[in-house]
């Protein structure tokens, strides 16, 4: 009778444990599906709220821009024929494959802009294969300047179309140290220096100048000269470089924000793509450096600089730089005691 009761008991406490596995084994897999389930989502979620965001900061941009031109009627018909007669055109990459316009700026990563062209062309495979020097050959990317009046028109009408700016006094400074200052003989400080030096009133007894141009000299240049004259193509004012008002951007990128609104535009002209913006940039930021430079100029070269550049500012929205300055009035203020 006691062997009959014992057999049960036995059974009963394997059963339990039994239960007690698949239970736990339930919970865990239960959890498990239900964390990979949250961890799914979740990048679902800020990828939507991402895009609202970068769509709402587009949306603003865009605006703001077609405001800026109709209030100075820069919008006009006939302003769309001079459009092909500026020659400026050549800085607008066209890519007939991807139905793409973009416009590249000088001292605003225009090299690696160029290099994600040649890879989307098929030239190269990789961005990191492209070379300075290839990337900058004017032959290898086609361009609106060597199209048709017939072919730009159409082609700006009906192709999406992209830029990335930059804060012009920034920009302009860049240019400065990078072309001018550094290169002091070499080409630039060959076609520039001895123009310069001429409405600074620096004498110079040699042919080339020997000496580094200052950025004082180089501001009085850029704001005395004729247009024709002072400007070239890595300071040039961007809106005449990329005509904003006549080119209807679909996207307007910021160097300030270069890497996020790079992958905007790359995702934008590629849905699917496993191309990446180039994390280096041989374009110098400024930003440490223009307090140094800018308080070297008086504070009537910074009025006429600032309305040189002034449509860049407005176009782009940009806020005026006030504390230039300051900068400016607190240099003179010590040099008068």
């Amino acid at each position: 009778m006691l062997n009959v009761m014992r057999k049960p008991k036995g059974i009963s406490l394997k059963r339990v444990v039994l239960l007690l596995i698949i239970l736990l084994l339930t919970i865990n897999g239960l959890r498990l599906v239900f964390t990979n389930s949250f961890l799914a989502e979740k990048p679902k979620h800020v990828t939507i709220s991402k895009n609202i965001k970068v769509n709402r900061t587009q949306n603003l941009r865009t605006k703001i821009t077609k405001q800026i031109c109709q209030k100075y009627g820069l919008d006009k018909d006939n302003n769309f024929k001079s459009l092909k007669a500026s020659k400026r055109l050549k800085t607008v990459i066209v890519d007939d494959k991807h139905k793409i316009l973009f416009c590249y700026l000088p001292k605003v990563a225009s090299g690696n802009w160029k290099k994600i062209f040649l890879v989307l062309k098929g030239e190269f495979q990789d961005v990191n294969d492209i070379e300075p020097t290839v990337a900058h050959k004017e032959d290898l990317l086609k361009t609106l300047g060597n199209s048709t009046f017939e072919e730009i028109r159409k082609k700006i009408k009906t192709y999406e179309s992209y830029v990335v700016v930059r804060e012009p006094m920034s920009r302009l400074l860049s240019a400065y140290l990078n072309k001018i200052y550094y290169d002091y003989t070499g080409k630039f400080h060959r076609l520039f220096g001895e123009k310069i030096t001429k409405y600074s009133g620096r004498i110079i007894g040699d042919r080339k100048v020997q000496n580094k141009i200052s950025f004082a000299e180089f501001v009085e240049f850029l704001t005395k000269a004729p247009a024709k004259e002072a400007f070239e193509i890595h300071w040039e004012r961007m809106h005449k470089l990329c005509n904003p008002c006549l080119i209807n951007y679909t996207l307007i990128g910021r160097y300030e924000n270069l890497l996020e609104d790079a992958q905007v535009i790359i995702e934008s002209i590629v849905r699917k793509t496993s191309i990446l913006f180039p994390t280096y940039t041989s374009v110098q930021d400024t930003s440490s450096l223009m307090e140094s430079y800018f308080s070297q100029i008086t504070e009537r070269q910074l009025e006429r600089l600032l309305s040189l550049y002034e449509l860049d500012y407005l176009l782009f929205d940009y806020p005026k730089p006030v504390h230039l300055f300051k900068i400016v009035k607190k240099e003179r203020n010590e040099e008068l005691n």
